[in-house]
C-alpha cells in the first residue's frame, strides 16, 4: 500500500504523542526522586537507616544488632537514647518503615541479606497481630525492600492477582509509582491540619470504635510457619533472631486472643522473645492514640529494651 499524506500525518502525530508522554513520565519520575522524596523527613530517615543497615557487619567484640519494625518502633524508641544506653557493648541500628507487617520484613530481610548486611542479631519488632497479618504495604515495600527475583514468591504468599503482581514489577523501577500514596500523605496534612487526631478513629483504637477480633485462624500452625521462615532468613544472614513484642495498645484480652498460642509457637521454633508487658503492663496514659506509645511511654520503654539487649548480647 502506498503511503499517503494523511497516513504519514497520523503516524507522525502518534509518535509525537508517545514522545511527549515519555517526557512527562520521565519528568514526574525525576521530580519524585530528586525533589519530593528528599523533601520528606520520613523518606530521608528511611534512606539513611537502610544505608546503615546494609553496612552492618558481624563484630566479635562489639556485636551489631539490627532492629526492624514499623511505626511502633518509630514512636516507641528514642533512638539517641537507645544508642547512648547500649554503646558500651553493642552497635544497635534501627530500621523503621511505617505500615509494614510480617511479609514486608520477611522479604525485606531477604533483600538485606542478598545485599550483604551481616548483623549479629536481628530484632523484629512486631506485635502478635502483625506477625499473623496477611497484609503488605504494596509497591512502596517492593521499591524499598524486595528483590525482583522474589516477586513471584511474594505474589504467591499474598495470593496477588496478575494486575497487582505486574504493579510490583513496575514499582521496582519507579519511585513515583511506588511512593505515590506517600507523596500524597506529605501534602494531605498541609490541607487538613491536625489530621493525626483522626488516627485513633481510623485505626479502630478510639474509645467508641467497634473492635473486632481477627478472623478465625489456625493460629498455632500459622505462627509456627511464619516464625520458622523468618528465623531461616535471619540465620542466612549469620544472625540470631529476637522477636520483640512492643507495647501496642490498651486492649482487652478478647482483642488479642492469640497471645498464648503465638508465644507457644515461638517456644516450639526456639525463637527468642522479649515482651516487657508480660510482667508490667503499660497504662493507658503511655499511649497517644491507644496503640502507639507517646513520649512518656517511649521514655520508659527505651531503657527497658536497651537493658535487655545488653543482657542478652553484650560480650564481656
Amino acid at each position: 500500500m502506498e503511503p499517503t499524506p494523511a497516513r504519514d500525518h497520523y503516524a507522525n502525530g502518534f509518535l509525537v504523542r508517545l514522545v511527549i508522554i515519555g517526557c512527562v513520565l520521565l519528568a514526574v519520575e525525576a521530580v519524585a526522586r530528586v525533589v519530593l522524596v528528599p523533601a520528606s523527613n520520613t523518606q530521608r530517615r528511611i534512606e539513611a537507616e537502610l544505608g546503615a543497615a546494609l553496612r552492618l557487619a558481624s563484630n566479635s567484640q562489639h556485636p551489631t544488632v539490627l532492629v526492624v519494625g514499623n511505626s511502633l518502633l518509630v514512636e516507641g524508641i528514642q533512638v539517641d537514647s537507645l544508642h547512648a544506653q547500649t554503646s558500651t557493648g553493642l552497635h544497635v541500628q534501627p530500621l523503621a518503615i511505617e505500615q509494614t507487617v510480617y511479609f514486608d520484613w520477611l522479604y525485606g530481610l531477604r533483600h538485606l541479606q542478598a545485599s550483604g548486611s551481616r548483623p549479629d542479631v536481628v530484632g523484629v519488632m512486631l506485635p502478635r497481630t502483625h506477625l499473623l497479618s496477611s497484609g503488605f504495604r504494596g509497591p512502596y515495600s517492593v521499591f524499598r525492600m524486595v528483590d525482583t527475583r522474589d516477586i513471584p514468591s511474594l505474589a504467591r504468599d499474598l495470593k496477588a492477582n496478575l494486575t497487582t503482581t505486574s504493579g510490583y514489577y513496575f514499582a521496582e523501577v519507579s519511585a513515583f509509582y511506588s511512593m505515590r500514596s506517600d507523596l500524597r500523605n506529605v501534602f494531605l496534612p498541609l490541607m487538613v491540619p491536625r489530621m493525626n487526631l483522626l488516627a485513633p478513629v481510623f485505626g479502630g483504637y478510639a474509645a467508641f470504635s467497634n473492635r473486632t477480633a481477627p478472623p478465625t485462624l489456625d493460629t498455632l500452625s500459622l505462627a509456627r510457619q511464619r516464625l520458622r521462615r523468618m528465623k531461616q532468613v535471619v540465620e542466612s544472614m549469620g544472625a540470631r533472631l529476637l522477636w520483640i513484642i512492643p507495647p501496642s495498645g490498651v486492649h482487652s484480652a478478647a482483642f488479642d486472643p492469640s497471645r498464648d498460642l503465638v508465644l507457644r509457637a515461638a517456644r516450639d521454633e526456639a525463637v527468642d522473645v522479649f515482651e516487657v508487658e508480660e510482667t508490667a503492663p503499660y497504662p493507658a496514659s503511655a499511649y497517644f492514640d491507644g496503640f502507639h506509645l507517646n513520649a512518656g511511654g517511649a521514655l520508659r520503654y527505651t531503657p527497658e529494651l536497651s537493658r535487655e539487649l545488653l543482657r542478652r548480647y553484650h560480650r564481656q
